[in-house]
């Protein structure tokens, strides 16, 4: 966890904070104020009695309003969330297209990704309508096939994941 070492209220329900490992800067929180919790913010007056919890070591306010620090530890400095996978901007999908053998991904960044058909049975089997009826989904980085109940993503195909084939033994 990224520990707060120091915090400052600022102006438009703005913070600086500073963390143990030297990172510091500001958080714009002011889409915030007014929604659950932060209600009690609507009140200038409480957003700047912010402190820096002694044993937590997290940003606090008066009334048990807290902020995760891992949060705003990416807020300050972009680095990852714990857990998060990240996606490039670049890697989204921009279109979608078949031979008789492969599939082919054309992404944002100008790479296509081409895969052999025979990775994903159900688009294999799949006819040409139902193939070409696809939806790009998960804000671009996934294509999903609602005829054959097919999903993929920009992160397993650039992983050359195939589809995991499951034989059920009677």
């Amino acid at each position: 966890m990224n520990r707060i070492t120091d915090v400052k209220p600022l102006p438009e329900y703005r913070i600086w904070i500073r963390f143990d490992d030297g990172a510091e800067g500001e958080v714009d929180l002011s889409d915030l104020v007014g929604k659950g919790v932060f209600a009690a913010w609507e009140d200038p007056e409480h957003f700047k009695q912010v402190f820096v919890h002694p044993e937590s070591r997290t940003v606090t306010w008066p009334g048990d309003i807290d902020l995760d620090p891992d949060v705003l530890y990416h807020e300050v400095t972009g680095a990852p969330l714990p857990g998060t996978v990240y996606r490039v901007p670049g890697e989204r999908i921009k279109d979608v297209h078949f031979t008789e053998n492969t599939l082919s991904i054309d992404l944002a960044d100008g790479r296509t990704i081409t895969v052999p058909l025979a990775w994903y049975p159900r688009l294999l089997r799949a006819t040409p309508a139902q193939r070409e009826n696809y939806r790009i989904t998960g804000a671009g980085y996934g294509v999903h096939w609602p005829d054959v109940d097919e999903d993929l993503s920009v992160e397993g195909l650039l992983r050359g994941a195939p589809t995991l084939q499951v034989t059920v033994q009677a």
